[in-house]
C-alpha cells in the first residue's frame, strides 16, 4: 500500500513536469513564430531554455526512481511466487494470473525508461508462460480426477442398487440386518473419492 501511494505521488509529479515542457515547447513555437526584434526573441528563448534546464533533469530522475522501484517490485514478486528450484509456484494459478495483470495495467500507467520497461516485461512474459503451464496441469488433473470420480460412483451405484434389491425381498425386512447394510454403504461412501452431485444422487 505505501509503495502504491509512492507510485501515484510520482506519477502525478511526473504528468506535472510532461504538462510544463509541453507548454515551454509551445511557448518556444510561438515565440519563434512571432513577429518581434531577435534580439528580444533570444532573450525570451534563454529565460525559456533555463526553466527547461530545472524541469527535464527533475523529470529524469523521478523516471529513474519510479522504474527502479518497479524493477525490484517485480523482481520481488518473481522471487517470492517462482523460487528457484521450486517445481511449482506459491500461489494458485488464477492468483498469480491476477497478480502479473496488475503488475502489465501498471507498467503501462507508468512512466517508466526503456530499460526498466523492458525488463519487465520479459520477467512477466515469462511469469505468464509459468501460470499458463500450471492451469494446464490444474485442468488435466482435475479432468483425470472427474474421471476417478465418475467410476467409483458407477461402483457404488451398482451397491446401492443392489441393497435397494435387499430391502425389497420379505426376508431381509429387519431392521438390523438394512442399517448393517446401510451403515457399510454410508462409510464406503465417506472413505470413496466422489464429486458432490454423485454423493447427492447416491444417497
Amino acid at each position: 500500500q505505501s509503495r502504491e501511494k509512492e507510485y501515484r505521488e510520482i506519477q502525478q509529479e511526473l504528468q506535472l513536469l510532461k504538462t510544463l515542457i509541453s507548454r515551454l515547447d509551445a511557448l518556444r513555437k510561438e515565440i519563434l513564430s512571432t513577429d518581434m526584434r531577435i534580439s528580444h526573441k533570444n532573450r525570451i528563448l534563454k529565460r525559456l531554455s533555463k526553466l527547461g534546464d530545472h524541469v527535464f533533469p527533475k523529470r529524469k530522475e523521478l523516471i529513474k526512481k519510479i522504474s527502479d522501484s518497479f524493477i525490484i517490485d517485480v523482481e520481488r514478486f518473481l522471487k517470492e511466487r517462482f523460487p528457484e528450484g521450486e517445481e511449482k509456484p506459491t500461489a494458485p494459478y488464477y492468483a498469480l494470473r491476477s497478480e502479473i495483470k496488475g503488475f502489465q495495467a501498471l507498467a503501462k500507467f507508468l512512466t517508466l525508461n526503456t530499460a526498466a520497461f523492458t525488463k519487465t516485461r520479459k520477467i512477466l512474459s515469462e511469469c505468464w508462460d509459468k501460470v499458463k503451464e500450471q492451469e494446464k496441469e490444474h485442468k488435466k488433473e482435475m479432468g483425470e480426477k472427474s474421471e476417478e470420480h465418475k467410476k467409483n460412483y458407477e461402483d457404488l451405484l451398482v451397491k446401492v442398487n443392489a441393497f435397494v434389491e435387499f430391502c425389497s425381498k420379505d426376508e431381509n425386512l429387519d431392521r438390523s440386518k438394512i442399517l448393517d447394510q446401510s451403515n457399510a454403504l454410508q462409510e464406503e461412501m465417506k472413505s470413496t473419492e466422489l464429486s458432490r452431485d454423485h454423493v447427492i444422487k447416491l444417497r
